[in-house]
């Protein structure tokens, strides 16, 4: 067995994109698969996942952590190729949400999609994050939130509001 893991570490650490979405992205996080055997399977290939990812979702580096009875469920993007997506205890993430790391530096005007920067991003314990969020680079939502489907969620969030928007803004404090 740790000889199976240390050639498909090895395997997909080496390959270029294309495969790890055909193996990660096309094969482990297909519906032909039950949520089990892909979290073992992903816990094998190095992914730090002590929740559950659903199937559908894409998934680009390993630079993932979901926390503890965490899930993400279907049809998610998680952009980590340049940058580090942490998600804590306890959150449910809601269909089709999207967790952004990478951005482009738009002041050349010869070149609006210019430089590719990555910031990390943190969601905090006890969350919930609505269908359809987009969480931009550099976001930080803190313990306890609740995130309305459709937002967009930049900055730092603090703990226990409720936020809906673009941008996402508190709409009330919750207890």
């Amino acid at each position: 067995m740790k000889f199976f893991v240390k050639v498909m570490r090895f395997f997909l650490g080496s390959i270029s994109i294309y495969f790890w979405d055909a193996i990660v992205n096309g094969f482990l996080m297909s519906n032909l698969l039950p949520v089990h055997i892909r979290q073992f399977l992903l816990l094998m290939l190095g992914f730090k996942l002590k929740g559950v990812i659903y199937s559908g979702c894409v998934v680009q580096s390993r630079k993932l952590y979901i926390g503890k009875r965490s899930f993400v469920n279907r049809n998610c993007i998680i952009d980590n190729a340049g940058a580090f997506v942490k998600i804590g205890d306890e959150v449910a993430v809601g269909y089709g949400c999207s967790f952004l790391t990478t951005n482009h530096n738009y002041k050349n005007p010869m070149r609006r999609g210019g430089v590719v920067f990555h910031k990390p991003v943190i969601v905090g314990n006890r969350t919930w994050i609505g269908a359809n969020v987009i969480i931009l680079p550099g976001a930080v939502v803190g313990d306890g939130c609740v995130i309305a489907a459709g937002s967009v969620v930049k900055g730092i969030l603090e703990n226990d509001y409720l936020y809906a928007g673009n941008p996402a803004i508190p709409i009330k404090k919750l207890d």
